[in-house]
């Protein structure tokens, strides 16, 4: 598991870069957008709004722990040993 320990009420635990969740899933970086993209993998975009007149979405985007751990148990395979 990821996290320790549950956090107490009201405490915020540190999220995830994308490059920390495609070592973790041992995948390239565009791999962990692909799947942000295609709603496999829940995502933040937190920070600066994008800037006027531009097609850049601005903001870093953010993976919750939690939703890591959500994705590699949706994820796991099943074997009969």
């Amino acid at each position: 598991m990821l996290t320790e320990s549950i956090p107490e009420r009201g405490e915020v635990l540190p999220m995830l870069r994308v490059k920390e969740v495609a070592a973790a899933l041992g995948v390239h970086p565009a791999t962990v957008y692909r799947l942000i993209k295609d709603g496999e993998l829940e995502a933040v975009r937190s920070g600066r709004p994008r800037k006027q007149g531009t097609k850049a979405r601005g903001g870093a985007i953010r993976i919750p722990p939690e939703a890591l751990e959500a994705h590699l148990s949706r994820a796991a395979i099943t074997t009969g040993v």
